[in-house]
C-alpha cells in the first residue's frame, strides 16, 4: 500500500480541507519468499486498486462534521476475474456528525453512499460521559445495499447490529 495526504488547516473557519490518493500494489510475494500459487495451484490474476480522495473537516470543538468523496480510479473487472473481491466503495460520497449536546451527552451520525453500487452503510451513536475517564456508549450500525446488483455490502445486508461499550481511559 502507497499513497499520500495533503492538509490545509484554515483556522480562522476552524476547518481542515484533504485531498488524499492511495494504490494498493499486488505484490509477487504477499507472504514470504514462496510464490502462494504453489500452496493452492490457484493463480488469480493481481490488480492494482487506485483511489482518490477529498474533503474538509469543520470542528468547533462543540460539534464537528466531515464532508468527504472517494473515488476508485482503477480498471475493475469481476467478469473476467472470479476470484476477485468487489471493492467497499467506488464512488462514495461521506457526511459524518458529531455533537456535544452537554459536556456529558454527545451524539455521532455517520452515513456513507456509493453512487455507483447504491450501498449504504449508516452509523448512530450516543455517548454518557460518566467522568473524565469513563465512557459509555450505545450504537447503531445499518447497512443497506441494491438487491438487484452484487456488491462489497451485498454479503453483510443483513449485519445490522446495535451495540454498547463501556470505556475507561487510564
Amino acid at each position: 500500500v502507497k499513497g499520500g495526504n495533503l492538509e490545509l488547516e484554515v483556522e480562522e473557519w476552524n476547518t481542515k480541507l484533504y485531498a488524499s490518493a492511495i494504490s494498493i500494489v499486488p505484490e509477487k510475494f504477499p507472504d514470504s519468499d514462496i510464490p502462494y500459487i504453489e500452496y493452492t495451484s490457484i493463480k488469480p490474476r493481481k490488480l492494482q486498486e487506485d483511489y482518490l480522495s477529498g474533503g474538509a473537516i469543520y470542528d468547533n470543538g462543540s460539534f464537528k462534521t466531515h464532508l468527504g468523496y472517494i473515488a476508485r480510479v482503477s480498471e475493475y473487472d469481476r467478469e473476467n476475474d472470479v476470484l476477485a473481491g468487489y471493492p467497499r466503495w467506488n464512488q462514495a460520497g461521506h457526511i459524518a456528525l458529531d455533537f456535544s449536546l452537554t459536556r456529558k451527552i454527545g451524539v455521532m451520525l455517520d452515513y456513507k453512499y456509493d453512487m455507483l453500487t447504491e450501498d449504504r452503510l449508516t452509523m448512530f451513536k450516543t455517548s454518557y460521559r460518566f467522568g473524565p475517564n469513563v465512557v459509555a456508549a450505545m450504537g447503531v450500525n445499518i447497512i443497506g445495499t441494491n438487491p438487484d446488483e452484487e456488491s462489497f455490502w451485498s454479503q453483510y445486508e443483513n449485519n445490522d447490529s446495535v451495540y454498547s461499550s463501556f470505556k475507561y481511559t487510564f
